[in-house]
């Protein structure tokens, strides 16, 4: 659980921007991982949903800090507790990604995306990154830490352990 969340950490308060091209499935982690992007460009394809509350497990990556002020807090707990499926153009709507390009083109419109933030001031972006994420860090410190508390005790717990096995057997 630890290194999922120093995934989180890399991303958001490294000094250069991220850009995340995202395509097939963001499940779970992909999810929390594509909200922790500072752009995110989308292919068409994608699909995005947190299934850990079915499977009685816990999101992580900073995601109930960041989620509710991304879309505002009955919105992130319907993501978060019913686990629908999404794809890139409601995710787009709600403001979770940036773009939506068919499948073909989402190499090269990041690409291009990069080179646009390329050009500018590496400084000045980073000084913006910093800036930003300065404003969250201690919240997004406390949410990780009690993320990482409640996916260990749901780890722990007999209900997900049945729910994982219920849902391993499956067909």
């Amino acid at each position: 659980c630890e290194s999922i969340q120093q995934i989180t950490r890399d991303i958001m308060f490294g000094p250069k921007l991220v850009i995340g091209a995202v395509h097939g499935y963001a499940v779970g982690g992909g999810f929390e991982w594509l909200l922790n992007c500072d752009l995110v460009i989308a292919a068409d394809d994608l699909v995005a949903f947190f299934p850990e509350m079915a499977l009685g497990h816990f999101v992580t990556g900073g995601v109930t800090h960041l989620l509710p002020q991304l879309v505002g807090h009955q919105r992130a707990m319907e993501l978060m507790v019913l686990g629908e499926r999404h794809d890139a153009n409601a995710l787009q709507r709600l403001g979770i990604v940036n773009r939506v390009v068919p499948a073909a083109e989402l190499l090269p419109r990041a690409l291009d995306m990069a080179r646009q933030v390329a050009q500018r001031s590496l400084f000045a972006t980073s000084q913006l990154k910093r800036v930003i994420t300065s404003q969250v860090n201690g919240q997004l410190a406390a949410a990780l830490e009690l993320e990482r508390q409640a996916a260990m005790a749901c780890f722990a717990s007999a209900d997900t352990a049945q729910r994982v096995g219920a849902f391993a057997d499956r067909p």
